[in-house]
């Protein structure tokens, strides 16, 4: 009752009718002003009103249908009733009453006028006689069908009239086993029973008080022995009552052959001495509550209560069991009257309570309470069952469950608790956060509400059927974009096995999809760069985009691709002017051989000439023998002489001349000899580092192999989101393996080049020796013609020195003859130099065609190396 009702009432007398107001069964409604003000919770649940503002303040007409059963309109007969409650009557009258959904049903309703909060009200009592407007409905359907009901019921029924029966239905002529209606009709009751009952008292004796209580108005009910037309004794149970029938008074007795139930009631007996051996044994406290105590409890009870004798319980009111509240502070007396009256009125109640032992020790019970009858007397049973260790688990399983709430509120996963409806019934942040929407709108969802495309695996309807896990991916549309997710779907189960809902968990793959665009866009270009380069490509950038996955893969590749790039344009230019010294070389051997050739042929004639000299100086030595002979012969021989020594001084000056210039030549071929030599050695150190330069380049391809096969490893790991980038992943693989071909071929042809080049440069360095040798072999054959040309001029002095002394010649015959012999070895040994700067120059010639020859092969090595290296675009 509300704070004003409170105020309403003084002192103790006020409490009680507070008291009786709310727990009172019948529902009670106050009226004031016209409209409800008050109603007790039996008012209530009996017109099913859910909150108070749906009677209180509401006028009494909506409880009620516009038209009462009489054909009266509802208010107008109301208003009858209030007019005498209110001039002091207590109006007690059916009524037709509607619950607010508009069901009807009979009332009894006490008006009463009184006064409330100071202001004339009226006090309504209802109490629902729909049950017995029911029954009287029944009575006249009843009386109506009896005739009906006595013809065809199955138990024998018979009606007395002045000590005969004047009427048998067909189940009496069939109990009595009468061949017809007709062999009973007429004969006196006693005819169907023996002389004795099982008692031992007479029939008739029995029968005449039995008959005699129902005369005068009892119905008389009793079992009775019976017995049929051939004398075949019956247990059976009658029903003996007094009715009119035909204008007299009679007799209507109902037979029911309990053969079988006597038998049924021993099997009964038996039952209910085993039902005090369960209430002595059963495991659950049962305590019988009789007038209000304690009467009876058995084992379990006096353990549950910590009594250690049976008088700590018996006799003592239930309350001494129940603490003051109960946990929701309502009073337990109070609450347990509600129980109890519901119990007495036929309802079996159970209900959670908090009972206490002896010690005070409060106890979690389930109560079932029930009115029973016990030694005669209405009684209660009550059972009850300690659920204090249940309760407990059921706490903590409330606090686990509220850790599991609060996991996937607080989980950076997406989740979904979906029921078998597909109806999102729990939700986390994370889902609002990830998709944009609002945690209000996702929980107004089902999950066939989102757009979603791309699914790979189960879906939450296989779950449904198959009772167990799945998973895949999908692709969904939400308000903060596309998101690529990752989804688990487990089913959770009821106590029965049952499915009552399906974790769903999402992993948003998003970033990692986007990554693993990118990637495969990165690494199409390093796959681009990688088979440009494999075509001998070099011009080729890869390009770098912000937030590249490879970035620093892709700097490394460019900066060693501009490195090689910068290295192969040096050796190209090298390479040309490799090319062009060893033209200069061409040309300087050519003009050397030639030079040699010359110096080869002068020296020929040189020593031709100086044979002839021998000759004539024999013949002088003839000439002078014969001196004595003619001196004038030998002034004329002497002129010869002098005038073939001049020409041989002259020839010697110009071998001298030669002899110089092809000095200076093999001067010359010595420098560029050597310059080659230092080129040939410069080109390998270069071609050593485009080595370094391929095996890098190696090097890169095995690590993109290696990155390739970590990518397959990792796409593998991804599953199914992963098979896109492993096949670029094997593209990559497949475009390194061809760079790595292509570095071992370019390093296979360096290696050519190098070997090559080795051998050029030990040809070149041979041709080097060999020059340098001839360079000697030249000096010393200038030196010889030196000396020549210094003993010609002496023997052209000799000589002259003869043509002006041809007089002292003459004297000095001998001395002249040694001088001759002296000037003939002299011209022999100067012809074998001759012959030997021949020889000299005839092998400088050959060696400058071998420098020829090998300067030709490195400029074959060198084209080669051009060619090699414009197949690359740099």
């Amino acid at each position: 009752m509300s704070s004003d009702q409170d105020s309403s009432f003084e002192g103790n007398k006020g409490k009680n009718l507070e008291a009786i107001f709310d727990i009172t069964p019948y529902a009670l409604l106050i009226i004031s002003d016209g409209v409800f003000v008050e109603a007790n919770e039996a008012a209530f649940q009996i017109f099913h009103a859910k909150r108070r503002t749906d009677i209180i303040g509401k006028p009494p007409a909506i409880l009620s249908p516009p038209v009462q059963p009489d054909g009266r309109s509802s208010d107008e007969s109301a208003l009858d009733k209030i007019k005498q409650a209110l001039n002091g009557s207590h109006v007690v009258f059916e009524w037709q009453h509607q619950t607010l959904e508009g069901i009807p049903f009979f009332a009894r309703v006490n008006l009463k006028a009184f006064e409330f909060r100071d202001k004339p009200s009226l006090m309504v009592a209802f109490e629902d006689i729909s049950g017995q407007k029911k029954r009287e409905e029944e009575i006249l359907v009843a009386r109506q069908n009896m005739q009906t009901i006595f013809d065809s019921t199955p138990y024998a029924m018979l009606v007395i009239t002045d000590g005969v029966f004047v009427e048998a239905n067909n189940a009496a002529v069939q109990l009595f086993r009468f061949g017809t209606k007709d062999a009973l009709i007429g004969k006196p009751p006693g005819i169907l029973s023996p002389p004795l009952q099982a008692d031992g008292s007479s029939s008739d004796t029995v029968a005449g008080v039995h008959i005699n209580r129902a005369i005068s108005g009892a119905i008389e009910s009793f079992d009775w022995i019976h017995q049929r037309f051939d004398g075949t004794p019956m247990d059976c149970h009658v029903t003996l009552a007094a009715i009119e029938y035909n204008g007299k008074p009679s007799l209507m007795t109902v037979i029911q052959d309990i053969t079988e139930e006597k038998a049924q009631e021993n099997v009964i007996r038996i039952a209910r001495q085993n039902m005090q051996t369960i209430f002595d044994t059963t495991p659950y406290a049962m305590l019988v509550i009789t007038d209000g105590l304690f009467n009876v409890a058995n084992t379990a009870a006096l353990s549950l209560f910590g009594a250690k004798k049976s008088t700590e319980i018996l006799g003592k009111p239930p309350g001494i069991l129940s603490p003051p509240f109960q946990d929701d502070e309502t009073p337990s007396d109070q609450a347990a009257l509600s129980h109890i009256q519901r119990a007495i009125s036929g309802n079996v109640e159970i209900f959670d309570w908090i009972h206490q032992k002896l010690d005070g020790t409060r106890m979690d019970c389930l109560v079932t309470l029930a009115g029973i009858e016990y030694n005669g007397k209405p009684s209660l049973m009550t059972v009850i069952q300690d659920l204090t260790g249940q309760r407990k688990q059921q706490r903590e399983i409330h606090h686990l469950k509220q850790k599991a709430d609060l996991i996937i509120e607080k989980n950076p996963a997406l989740m979904f608790v979906i029921d078998p409806n597909l109806q999102i019934i729990k939700t986390n942040q994370a889902w609002a956060e990830t998709s944009g929407y609002s945690t209000e709108r996702l929980l107004s969802m089902k999950l066939g509400d989102f757009t979603t495309t791309d699914r790979t695996g189960g879906s939450a309807k296989d779950v449904l059927k198959s009772g167990t896990s799945t998973s895949g991916n999908i692709r969904l549309e939400s308000p903060n974009g596309t998101l690529f997710l990752r989804y688990f779907y487990v089913p959770m189960f009821d106590e029965k096995g049952t499915i009552d809902s399906i974790l769903a968990v999402y992993f948003d793959e998003t970033s990692l999809k986007n990554l693993q665009l990118h990637l495969d866009e990165s690494i199409a270009e390093i796959g681009r760069v990688l088979s440009l380069l494999a075509k001998k490509d070099l011009t080729v950038v890869a390009s770098i985009k912000a937030d590249d996955p490879l970035q620093m893969v892709k700097e490394n590749l460019n900066a060693t691709v501009t490195d090689l790039r910068q290295i192969l344009s040096e050796i190209l230019t090298d390479s040309e002017s490799l090319g062009s010294s060893i033209s200069d070389i061409n040309r300087s051997t050519d003009d050397l051989a030639q030079a040699s050739n010359d110096v080869a042929d002068t020296s020929q004639q040189a020593a031709d000439e100086i044979g002839k000299q021998r000759d004539e100086l024999e013949g002088i030595g003839r000439d002078v023998s014969d001196l004595s002979a003619s001196i004038e012969e030998i002034a004329a021989s002497a002129v010869d002489v002098r005038d073939i020594t001049v020409r041989v001084s002259e020839s010697g000056a110009l071998a001298q001349k030669r002899g110089n210039e092809a000095t200076r030549q093999m001067k010359v071929v010595e420098e560029i000899s050597g310059t080659a030599v230092e080129q040939i050695r410069s080109l390998n150190i270069q071609m050593q580092e485009i080595g370094k330069i391929v095996r890098l380049i190696s090097d890169i391809a095995s690590q993109t192999n290696l990155l390739a096969l970590n990518a397959a490893i990792e796409a593998a790991r991804a599953g199914d989101a992963g098979r896109g980038f492993a096949v670029v992943a094997g593209e990559v693989k497949s475009l390194a393996g061809e760079s790595r071909q292509a570095t071992q071929n370019i390093e296979e042809v360096i290696s050519r080049l190098m070997e090559g080049s080795t051998r050029t440069a030990e040809s070149i360095e041979k041709s080097y020796s060999t020059i340098v040798s001839g360079i000697e072999a030249v000096n010393t054959t200038v030196q010889g013609l030196d000396l020549m040309v210094s003993d010609i001029e002496v023997a052209s002095g000799n000589i002259s020195e003869i043509s002006r002394a041809t007089d002292s010649q003459a004297t000095a015959t001998n001395r002249v003859n040694q001088s001759i012999e002296m000037v003939s070895q002299m011209i022999i040994t100067n012809q074998e130099k001759m012959d030997s700067l021949s020889a000299n120059a005839e092998e400088s010639s050959a060696a400058t065609e071998e420098i020829a020859s090998a300067s030709s092969m490195i400029m074959e090595m060198v084209e080669n190396l051009r060619k090699k290296i414009r197949e690359f675009s740099v």
